[in-house]
């Protein structure tokens, strides 16, 4: 098998698709049949095994940026223990975090001959940050991920409810489509090296960092707090120059909107900004909702759907115990602000299904 091949990892079975013409010679394996690959393939796992995270991080050398992550990943997760087998990122600007779920460790460890012989390991969703342009949409079956702006929220678990009306470019694609897949991508997927969709999983199994690592990573950010504060006290000069320019430009909009002669222009319109959300934004802001889903539940849980209305937000879902349960709540609570209460608990086998709800103020 060359290395113009891409294997899609489906339901713990392989699906082979090489380069045949106009075409695809396509063939199906067991997990068992691993050493039946050449290596150099593209590997396509599941989405819903890796979540990934949008960070306002730089690239930076490789082994002060797994750090670096790491520090970003406490600030949001700070009950989480981060060992290097929990999570990885991107190289690309601004790198993209992620966070590894059991079942990939699990698959890792029992079979790392089939990460060990892929060139590249990616998941769908990476595919689509790295080749989609502008805000889009993109699901399958098990995943949503939503990117706005430079910023992106990736969510893993089925999701009822939720109004994504506004966002013109959706995409979907089914789990079981591994040819649409492929066609959706192919521009990246063939080319000859997609340095910007790798996972590079192996290198989650290093070793942590030690005592000297930190003493190096705490004078880098003490240089940096250095350039940052010239950078903005040179930066300051010039606005002052620009100010008269912005007040001609906000003198243009009280105008616009004829507040100019009132006694307190800015009063007016704040006044109208607050009735235009009275008007118009009756629903919660979904991605708020799942930027806080995603800060409060980490890799051990499953969020399975989402219910959004005027009156409440329902989620459904497990979580391995009834504390972390308690512990997500409290830091959604804070995320969204609202009082989320237990609408139902139960233990079954090694999981908790819950439903939790959020009531909105009138």
């Amino acid at each position: 098998m060359q290395q113009n091949s891409i294997v899609i990892l489906h339901k713990d079975r392989l699906f082979v698709y090489k380069k045949g013409g106009s075409d695809y010679q396509t063939s199906e394996l067991s997990l068992q049949d691993i050493n039946k690959l050449d290596k150099g393939y593209i590997l396509i796992l599941p989405d819903s095994l890796v979540n990934l995270i949008y960070t306002d991080l730089r690239p930076v050398k490789d082994k002060k940026l797994k750090e670096m992550v790491r520090v970003y990943l406490k600030g949001l997760y700070p009950d989480e223990v981060m060992e290097d087998s929990d999570f990885g990122y991107v190289n690309v600007s601004p790198v993209i975090a992620y966070l590894i779920t059991d079942k990939l460790k699990s698959l890792i460890s029992s079979i790392p001959l089939l990460f060990e012989k892929a060139r590249i390991t990616t998941t769908p969703s990476l595919l689509a940050l790295q080749s989609e342009t502008g805000a889009f949409l993109f699901s399958t079956d098990e995943t949503l991920l939503i990117k706005k702006d430079d910023d992106f929220i990736h969510v893993i678990g089925k999701i009822e409810g939720l109004d994504t009306s506004e966002i013109a470019h959706q995409i979907t694609v089914k789990d079981v489509d591994h040819r649409g897949l492929i066609e959706l991508f192919k521009g990246l997927l063939w080319e000859e090296t997609p340095r910007s969709v790798d996972l590079n999983l192996l290198r989650t199994k290093k070793s942590p960092f030690k005592a000297e690592t930190l003493k190096g990573e705490v004078l880098l950010f003490s240089i940096l707090y250095v350039i940052f504060l010239s950078a903005l006290i040179l930066n300051l000069a010039p606005l002052k120059k620009e100010r008269h320019a912005y007040e001609r430009k906000i003198s243009d909009i009280y105008r616009e909107l004829r507040i100019q002669n009132t006694a307190d222009p800015y009063g007016m319109l704040i006044f109208k900004l607050d009735r235009l959300k009275t008007e118009h934004l009756q629903y919660p802001d979904p991605l708020k909702i799942l930027s806080g889903i995603s800060l409060s539940f980490n890799s051990n849980s499953r969020i399975e759907s989402i219910t959004a209305n005027k009156e409440l937000i329902r989620i459904k879902g497990r979580i391995k115990t009834l504390e972390s349960l308690e512990k997500a709540m409290e830091r959604l609570s804070k995320e969204l602000g609202l009082r989320f209460t237990t609408e139902s608990a139960k233990v079954k086998g090694n999981w908790v299904n819950f439903v939790i709800v959020g009531r909105l103020k009138k």
